[in-house]
């Protein structure tokens, strides 16, 4: 998650967008009962406390991939080295690998020109 993105996520959740070292942007939401939930590129996982979140002992954990599929972030790149997002503003690009090989193929046939994909970093 970019910080854009997790500035956007922070208004709409009412939390809390830090950059957590050595791993990008958080989102964290502190819960009435004192839990700590945590949204990342990974998924969401939920902490009983501070202490459990700092010590990174986690109670729930749902994953947005596997290890087996090609999830994460993915652009198209024209022949110039331009990069084009899913969505300029947070400078997203498409879920899936294959969902943006669909929309570089479509631009392709619309204008003639070369487009590859490669994944966000």
């Amino acid at each position: 998650m970019n910080e854009k993105q997790a500035k956007i996520l922070e208004s709409v959740l009412g939390g809390e967008a830090w950059q957590k070292p050595g791993e990008g942007w958080v989102v964290t939401v502190n819960r009435s009962d004192g839990a700590i939930i945590q949204f990342t590129d990974a998924g969401v996982t939920e902490y009983t406390d501070d202490a459990a979140l700092d010590a990174d002992k986690s109670t729930k954990t749902i994953g947005l991939s596997t290890d087996s599929d090609d999830g994460g972030w993915w652009v198209i790149v024209d022949h110039k080295g331009n990069v084009m997002y899913r969505d300029p503003d947070t400078e997203s690009g498409w879920r899936w690998q294959q969902e943006a090989e669909h929309e570089a193929a479509g631009l392709k046939s619309r204008t003639g020109d070369s487009y590859s994909v490669r994944r966000l970093e």
